[in-house]
């Protein structure tokens, strides 16, 4: 077909039905309708992008000629579409060994991602406001030794906390396969209820106002519940996020369960880095940033980790590699259910996955990620360096 009679609305028709068959884990439907895009719009950035993530990049491939195509051309694409297509020649290239070439497309493509997104700075200072912020706040509820709370509010719910690239989505995913449970994903349900509660503006202002701090705490939980959705036995809110709100989690819903999920933290940072997320999380466009962000949140966990009232399983994501078994024992054992079998099969989950960890957590548990950060060892020098100054183990 020539590429002038190509109506627009039917590409784009074809990608957005590729994106929920890639939800759904319909990866090779997915990947059959993105080569029609190709077909229809050779060349297409968007689509090559995604092809590159769903397919094995063979030498010869349409896919790969086609990336290749653009190399000498890039410089005429919109940034959008030079961000798109440069994540997927860094890909090529990691796949072909090429790691000091992959690094520098790496490094492009953040850079034109950040252009196109029109960003003068990141949201890393957002990140490292925030963890100070509620840090402090929850300091000043520990203070309040006569607050009544509900000690058994919570009962049944799982928060999975983190930074992206940990491997929560499989940790997810593993929990998810038990018929008792239900993963509502991503949610805002906590960020709404902690407005909706006025527990911030009370905290700063009416600290010694018990019935008020009462009042909030109790209705910041009630807010949170009726926002979930599904009758399951436990529910895991997989909102990263939630790692700010612990402290308040702690009070409003006593009995909740947090599984942080940890993973060595040159790969965390390095997989984020590789990482075109479809939104937020902008810190991760410069690695400094990413550092400066990783150091915060590490922070603040270790807090949380000592506060009494606060009850957190860490997850260590290479323990669940190496140990599958022993590890998704303790997991459902922590989460209230019991364990079985099938929490070892992952890739049979039928569930919708829509975060970037779409095919590995589809995938039979594997090693294939552990380590790989040191094939950009050199280039990571320093801020591997910066970690190890902070106290942070390096492996």
């Amino acid at each position: 077909m020539n590429q002038n009679q190509v109506n627009p609305s039917d590409a784009l028709r074809l990608i957005s039905l590729a994106s929920e068959l890639r939800e759904e884990g319909e990866i090779q439907k997915s990947t059959e309708a993105l080569y029609k895009v190709l077909e229809m719009v050779p060349g297409h950035p968007e689509t090559l992008f995604w092809l590159a993530h769903q397919t094995e990049l063979k030498e010869g491939s349409e896919v790969v000629i086609q990336l290749q195509n653009w190399e000498s051309q890039i410089a005429i694409a919109t940034t959008e579409n030079q961000s798109y297509i440069l994540f997927a020649l860094a890909r090529l290239r990691e796949k072909q060994g090429l790691y000091k070439e992959a690094f520098k497309l790496y490094e492009k493509a953040n850079q034109e991602q950040k252009k196109s997104l029109r960003l003068l700075n990141t949201d890393a200072g957002i990140y490292i406001s925030q963890a100070k912020i509620f840090r402090d706040l929850y300091q000043k509820l520990g203070n309040v030794k006569s607050l009544v709370l509900d000690e058994n509010k919570g009962q049944g719910i799982v928060f999975i906390v983190g930074l992206p690239r940990c491997g929560s989505t499989l940790v997810e995913t593993v929990l998810s396969m038990d018929q008792e449970s239900i993963a509502l994903g991503e949610l805002t349900a906590m960020k709404e209820a902690i407005v909706g509660s006025d527990i911030s503006a009370i905290l700063q202002t009416q600290i010694h106002d018990f019935d008020k701090l009462s009042i909030s705490i109790r209705k910041l939980g009630e807010l949170y519940l009726s926002n979930l959705s599904g009758r399951a036995r436990v529910k895991f809110d997989k909102t990263l996020i939630n790692f700010f709100f612990l402290g308040l989690i702690s009070k409003a819903l006593p009995m909740a369960r947090i599984v942080h999920v940890q993973r060595s933290p040159m790969d965390q940072i390095l997989s984020a880095w590789k990482t075109r997320f479809v939104k937020g999380h902008t810190y991760s466009l410069e690695l400094n940033d990413l550092v400066r962000v990783y150091l915060s949140y590490s922070k603040l966990m270790a807090f949380w980790s000592k506060e009494p009232g606060i009850n957190i399983y860490h997850c260590k994501y290479e323990r669940l590699i190496s140990d599958p078994v022993q590890e998704t024992k303790l997991l459902a054992k922590y989460c209230g259910l019991n364990w079985n079998k099938s929490m070892l099969y992952p890739e049979h989950s039928m569930r919708k996955i829509s975060t970037a960890s779409f095919n590995q957590a589809r995938k039979p548990i594997n090693n294939n990620s552990i380590g790989n950060w040191k094939k950009y060892s050199e280039e990571l020098k320093l801020y591997s360096k910066q970690l190890l100054c902070e106290g942070i183990t390096i492996t």
